[in-house]
């Protein structure tokens, strides 16, 4: 199997003048990236000597970074990718856990950074910051790497950070052969090609943008990113995804739901339909039957297809429209992967239609956190098998559906009620953009079943029937609250746990005070309290 850098390196060699990737207009030819990506590897390895190095990237998405990327995948040095927008100390305390040997930032950002890390070596991109060196003076101080060395396929090379809803990174490590074999898994199921050209607008400090665009390359097809969509908000962000449309006759799509509805509701508001996008892939949450319809108007030729997986896991199942799935299904179980459903206390598995804690094997998962504290969430088990602690259900087709994880579980009036099940029901509420399920505390009824929603004006009585419609009355929410705009990590996840201190401090008295006739009562009826708040934490 070739390793990552291999196969794109093949590319420079079968079409070295192709365009490769386009970052806000920046162009790298497929042999540009690979002459750049040996000048930094040459540096690389007169730094390391015989040991392989973990290189921190605190970088917005450039063509520099994915050079910088390459130089690492095919010398064999680990890359982490940190987030640009962390607080230094944030920063520091990975560095300090991670043990990394250099850092490479934004310029100006360098200098702050430098003094937060120090004494770890920092490298400016975009010109030398005072005492910083630039990216740039460094690499120049050796030549270019002649010969890319062999790398193991199993030689570790992404150090990730994944922080779910809470927001606090925790710090994962994969090797090579995990997405090489990955790919083979894109290949048969949402294949990129060398004449597609894939807009991945989601960042590459996320493991979404960053395998996509790593997936285009090594496939042979053009890449094309832009930062703008963070920093410029969703509506400028949403525009600029329309033009670059326009402009490259884009073929594929990969993003996340968020984005989906931002585009779909700017190119409906402008009018505008693309029809040389063929291929639209979407995870990190369902994409809601409204945002899935607005999407596929303005996308009439393409096949919008949604996997759920986690980054510490990859790619777990997938959901086509051909293959009908249901309604608030994540599909069935992606190539490559089983799938069993067992009991979390015995280990046993469970029947068909039962709910289970979703175990997996396949050759697609990461090596497992690297600091003891982020224990918790994913972990190895035996055999082979891995879990991100998921509860699910699947049907007699294998078809999955996600009803909550395993830390979720709330007891309300003494049922278990899993956060995700009614989030997955009111995911196609009419008008609804955004809901999030949250347990406040009861002296009397433990927890009370709340549901925070966006925008204002969807009506409690229609998140009551809706939820009524499709669960039993005890595992429907008791509390309606109203929001403009719900909180959200930078992935474009809700921020659960900013949100529900949020909630806790401006409502938590008042559902505390509820008596057992009104929740018995609201139980029994499916009658919401509806509370509305002026504003976003």
């Amino acid at each position: 199997m070739l390793t990552i850098s291999a196969q794109v390196f093949q590319q420079a060699q079968l079409v070295p003048e192709k365009t490769a990737l386009i970052v806000d207009g920046d162009r790298r030819s497929f042999a540009e990236l690979e002459r750049n990506a040996a000048t930094i590897a040459g540096r690389l390895q007169a730094e390391a000597g015989r040991r392989p190095l973990r290189v921190a990237l605190a970088l917005e998405d450039s063509a520099v970074f994915v050079e910088v990327l390459l130089a690492c995948l095919g010398t064999g040095h680990v890359i982490a990718i940190a987030d640009p927008d962390w607080p230094a100390e944030t920063l520091a305390r990975n560095i300090e856990d991670l043990r990394f040997d250099i850092l490479i930032a934004e310029a100006d950002k360098a200098e702050a950074l430098a003094r937060a890390v120090a004494p770890l070596p920092v490298l400016s991109h975009g010109g030398a910051m005072g005492s910083v060196r630039s990216l740039k003076s460094w690499t120049a101080e050796a030549g270019a790497l002649r010969t890319w060395p062999d790398v193991a396929p199993t030689a570790p090379f992404l150090i990730g950070f994944t922080s779910g809803s809470t927001g606090q990174p925790k710090a994962f490590i994969r090797d090579q052969s995990s997405w090489a074999t990955s790919f083979a898994a894109s290949d048969a199921e949402i294949p990129t090609g060398a004449d597609d050209v894939l807009l991945c607008p989601g960042l590459m400090k996320h493991t979404l943008g960053l395998y996509a665009v790593l997936y285009a390359l090594a496939r042979g097809a053009t890449a094309l990113c832009s930062r703008r969509f963070g920093p410029a908000g969703p509506a400028a962000g949403a525009s600029e995804m329309l033009d670059l449309m326009d402009r490259h006759d884009v073929t594929q799509i990969a993003l996340i739901p968020p984005m989906a509805h931002w585009m779909a509701d700017a190119a409906h508001t402008t009018q505008r339909s693309f029809d040389t996008v063929r291929q639209v892939t979407s995870t990190a949450m369902k994409l809601a039957v409204t945002t899935r319809q607005a999407l596929q108007e303005v996308l009439p030729n393409a096949d919008i297809v949604e996997y759920y997986g986690a980054a510490e896991s990859g790619f777990i199942s997938i959901s086509k429209p051909a293959e009908t799935p249901p309604l608030t299904s994540v599909g069935r179980a992606m190539s490559g992967v089983e799938l069993s459903l067992r009991d979390p206390d015995t280990g046993h598995a469970v029947p068909v239609g039962e709910a289970g804690q979703v175990h997996i094997r396949s050759h697609y998962v990461s090596n497992g956190y690297l600091v003891e504290r982020d224990a918790g969430g994913f972990r190895h088990l035996s055999d082979g098998w891995a879990t991100v602690g998921d509860i699910g259900v699947q049907d007699a087709r294998g078809m999955l559906t996600i009803v909550g994880r395993e830390n979720d579980l709330m007891v309300s009036g003494g049922h278990k009620v899993y956060p995700a099940e009614i989030e997955t029901v009111l995911a196609n509420v009419d008008g609804l953009q955004a809901a999030c399920v949250l347990g406040l505390r009861n002296p009397v009824w433990g927890d009370v079943v709340c549901v925070v929603s966006s925008p204002v004006d969807v009506p409690t009585q229609l998140i009551a029937q809706s939820c009524l419609a499709v669960l039993p009355p005890e595992r429907c929410p008791q509390v309606h609250i109203a929001m403009a705009d719900l909180p959200r990590t930078s992935t474009g996840k809700i921020a659960r746990s900013r949100l529900h201190a949020y909630i806790e401090e401006t409502h938590g008295a008042a559902v505390s005070e509820l008596t057992m006739d009104n929740l018995r009562q609201a139980q029994r009826a499916g009658a919401i309290l509806g509370l509305r708040t002026g504003r976003t934490p």
